[in-house]
């Protein structure tokens, strides 16, 4: 089940228990909090009136867990633990006493009896086995258009069977804040015998618009983990170098009505030492791009700096259709798309095509030189 089924049918489940405006449980995000297995969590409900209720909603049905009447419990039943202080009344749920794990995937609810109908908060218990900082092993590294993570994890445990990781990513040269990127879901999930499960995911992450030297870590749930991802080859970031719109210069050519040929020029570097040219076409009308060849540049080192002078020349194959048809080129690593110029500086080359029409003109050749034959045999 996806992640987002997964939302819906929570929903759904707590459509009857919408939490109405006045008391309010913490800590709670997006209705639901970990409850950490072997440990313990408490859970407070603001502000306390002269009468409240402390309600456990489990397989469709709600049972009392406490009431709370003029400043003082009048009724406990197992299996939580009940408190209260100036403000607040606390619901402690500790996982040590309770061997039935049944009991911490429901939902508890706070109930204000005073007003009417009673206002109430709800939030849902994600009983976990949260992986250790062994449990977890990352990597990171960096492809032409992307940087891609792998993790390896293992003694984890969801009774929700919510199993994410998230990347992060940090600019190490400008100290920037954390990116929160893409998040996934975990796959592969083994059953290790018992509660606990292994798991993997694979994040591919878009290249950062800035140039610098970008950190990776990974953000597990449940628990909320993050664990630094490693790089290939001992290194400690991934170096990133976007070029400018004016550091790159491609023209397109139609050469002979043979082929089309494209040249760049482009200002770049890579601490990878990896660049490459790709073409793309796309025939005027139509909202889509062909992809044709990629090569790798040529470069040369420039002076006093640490970019390089990086060219390429592709050549391709003349489209199956007539039209005309424009010309870009993807320049990695950074990705930036250029739009190629004609040498007139105009955009569109038009061709007559090479594909059913040639096909047609072969077939009518081949049926007049049969015709031919035939002639020539009945004289």
């Amino acid at each position: 089940m996806t992640i987002t089924m997964w939302r819906l049918c929570v929903s759904l489940l707590f459509l009857e228990l919408q939490t109405v405006e006045g008391v309010q449980i913490t800590p709670c995000t997006d209705s639901f909090v970990e409850v950490p297995a072997d440990g313990s969590l408490t859970l407070n409900c603001t502000p306390q009136t002269q009468s409240m209720e402390w309600r456990l909603s489990l397989g469709g049905s709600s049972y009392l867990s406490a009431k709370f009447e003029n400043g003082q419990y009048v009724q406990e039943n197992l299996p939580f633990n009940v408190s209260s202080d100036p403000g607040k009344i606390s619901l402690t749920v500790n996982t040590s006493n309770i061997r039935n794990i049944t009991l911490v995937n429901g939902t508890v609810v706070c109930q204000d009896l005073t007003q009417s109908p009673p206002s109430s908060s709800n939030c849902g218990l994600n009983y976990v086995y949260r992986p250790k900082p062994t449990d977890v092993s990352c990597t990171a590294r960096a492809d032409m258009d992307a940087d891609r993570l792998s993790c390896t994890i293992t003694n984890i445990y969801s009774s929700r069977g919510v199993y994410t990781c998230q990347a992060l990513r940090r600019n190490e040269e400008t100290h920037s804040e954390v990116e929160r990127l893409n998040t996934v879901n975990m796959a592969s999930l083994n059953d290790e015998g018992g509660l606990k499960v292994s798991g993997e995911c694979n994040i591919r992450t878009e290249l950062p618009e800035n140039a610098g030297n970008y950190s990776y870590s990974v953000k597990i749930l449940p628990g909320g983990l993050e664990v630094l991802a490693n790089l290939l080859g001992g290194e400690k970031w991934i170096e990133h170098y976007r070029p400018k719109e004016s550091d790159i210069s491609c023209t397109a050519w139609d050469e002979c009505k043979t082929n089309v040929k494209l040249y760049c020029t482009i200002k770049i570097y890579s601490s990878r030492g990896v660049y490459t040219c790709q073409a793309f076409r796309e025939k005027l009308g139509q909202n889509s791009q062909e992809e044709l060849n990629t090569v790798n540049m040529t470069t040369t080192n420039d002076e006093g700096g640490r970019t390089m002078t990086g060219k390429c020349i592709i050549t391709t194959e003349l489209p199956e259709k007539a039209g005309n048809y424009s010309y870009s080129v993807k320049i990695s690593p950074g990705g930036s798309k250029k739009e190629a110029k004609l040498p007139d500086g105009g955009k569109w080359i038009e061709h007559v095509g090479t594909g059913t029409a040639v096909a047609s003109q072969a077939a009518i050749y081949n049926v007049l030189t049969v015709w031919l034959v035939a002639a020539f045999v009945l004289l």
